[in-house]
């Protein structure tokens, strides 16, 4: 063909194509960067491209494939991340005074602890595992670890999704993710890994958008945490907040320890309810430095930290598994 009817074909073709997939090209556009002016370039074109292709129906059949193959709400974007707190925090009124003309208080009776409540065999603690990438490997290990523990059982899993956290919702939308999963599967404990993506900007439900670290990004992040946490206990469920392991880079663990310190805020908030569970100890060196191999129970050096200065490896997984359960049984009375 003349260059010029092979022009007019390609052209054609590429406006198909774009009307075909004019909500994954949306939905691309609102994943970017919120601070990127790429992303303003984009939505800019994505927009409009959107709205002829649904007035048209062309974005019809990418939602019937989608629904087919079980990823039905792949293209959603959320406007507002997840729910806000319920939780408030109450003053404690001071104690009674004991200097001279007061009235000193009563001696304090101890009391035994509550009873654990039991879970065996034929009543099973029922676990949800999620989070970002940081989960996989200590959820997998978890998984080995509970194996031939006959009062715990994991229904679907490890659920988790790369390159996701709570501070982008338009990208994956985790808070409806996990309170759809609960809803299905009934879990007693609900364990959560978050951070390794969160350090980036947000956008509040009016709109604003605060960059990492700013007072306005640490209020919206601890509305997302808080709110979630709430969610999921109001339900009668018991949430382990998983926290992110001091990292090689001392910036980017400048950055998480921002974020582990709100989520292990927010957990303490909310007592009985939900547990941090800090990694950096159980992966670290014993000055809480970064390590890439630690000994194992018979001495021998193992690499616990994945080559990123990130993520574990499954020595480190199992570590961190092991710090889950431990703490689940200090919890529960898990038998068999």
């Amino acid at each position: 063909m003349a260059a010029g009817h092979v022009i007019v074909v390609l052209s054609v073709a590429l406006l198909v194509g774009s009307l075909l997939n004019a909500r994954g090209m949306l939905k691309t556009a609102h994943s970017l960067n919120l601070d990127s002016t790429r992303r303003e370039f984009s939505l800019f074109f994505a927009k409009p491209l959107f709205r002829v292709a649904h007035f048209l129906h062309t974005d019809r059949p990418r939602e019937w494939i989608q629904e087919l193959i079980g990823r039905k709400h792949d293209d959603d974007i959320a406007s507002v991340a997840g729910p806000s707190p319920t939780t408030t925090t109450t003053t404690l009124p001071p104690p009674p005074s004991t200097a001279a003309g007061g009235v000193a208080p009563p001696p304090t009776v101890p009391t035994a602890p509550p009873a654990k409540p039991v879970f065996d065999a034929n009543h099973r603690l029922r676990v949800y595992i999620a989070g970002d990438s940081l989960g996989v490997v200590p959820g997998q290990e978890y998984l080995n670890l509970v194996t031939g523990v006959n009062a715990i059982t994991v229904p679907n899993g490890v659920d988790t999704k790369i390159s996701s956290g709570l501070s982008r919702p338009d990208y994956f939308d985790w808070p409806n993710r996990i309170l759809s999963q609960v809803k299905s599967i009934d879990p007693n404990a609900v364990v959560l890994t978050f951070g390794a993506n969160d350090d980036q900007a947000v956008q509040a439900p009016d709109g604003t958008k605060y960059g990492f670290g700013s007072p306005g990004w640490v209020k919206e992040y601890r509305r997302r945490v808080g709110g979630l946490m709430d969610a999921i206990v109001s339900q009668g469920r018991t949430v382990f907040w998983v926290g992110v392991p001091v990292v090689r880079d001392p910036a980017r663990w400048a950055h998480y320890q921002l974020i582990d310190q709100i989520s292990s805020s927010e957990a303490a908030a909310r007592p009985g309810k939900v547990f941090f569970i800090d990694t950096t100890p159980v992966v670290a060196g014993p000055h809480g430095e970064y390590e890439d191999y630690l000994p194992d129970s018979s001495g021998q050096l193992r690499r616990v930290r994945s080559a990123d200065g990130i993520h574990v490896e499954r020595p480190g997984g199992r570590l961190i598994a092991e710090a889950i359960l431990a703490r689940m049984r200090e919890v529960w009375d898990l038998r068999g």
